[in-house]
């Protein structure tokens, strides 16, 4: 599943539920935290640090401005994505935006979910987190 699968198949769920008058048995609140990771091989990190900088501040800008502006950001997404804004904003609302450093929190969540994948072989080594993590 792509991102773009993942996207849509969130905001499917959304969209099934606000049609339906389904009702959401179970969330991943108190389970999981919604986290994304922007990746970079360590050998673009190294000889494009600036543009990673670059990258980083216009993420947390847009981010800030869309936790600012929900309407906008809704008619932005709504035909960018090919759902109704309705679905859109019930997903906009439920999310807040921004940039942090990976701390030692997270670093340690993120090793508790590669452990559990790799005893549930959905990884086929271990994997120590720390050491994929470019300071």
């Amino acid at each position: 599943m792509n991102k773009e699968q993942l996207m849509r198949w969130l905001s499917g769920i959304r969209l099934l539920h606000r049609q339906t008058n389904g009702r959401l048995l179970v969330d991943g609140e108190g389970l999981t935290t919604d986290r994304d990771f922007f990746v970079a091989t360590e050998n673009f990190y190294d000889a494009h640090p600036e543009i990673v900088d670059v990258i980083i501040e216009e993420i947390d800008a847009s981010s800030k401005w869309a936790n600012s502006n929900h309407d906008e950001l809704v008619e932005k997404l709504a035909p960018l994505l090919g759902i109704d804004e309705d679905s859109i904003r019930m997903s906009v609302e439920r999310r807040t935006y921004g940039v942090e450093a990976i701390s030692e929190e997270i670093i340690k969540e993120q090793q508790e979910i590669a452990d559990i994948f790799y005893d549930l072989d959905i990884i086929p080594k271990e994997l120590e987190i720390k050491e994929v993590i470019i300071d």
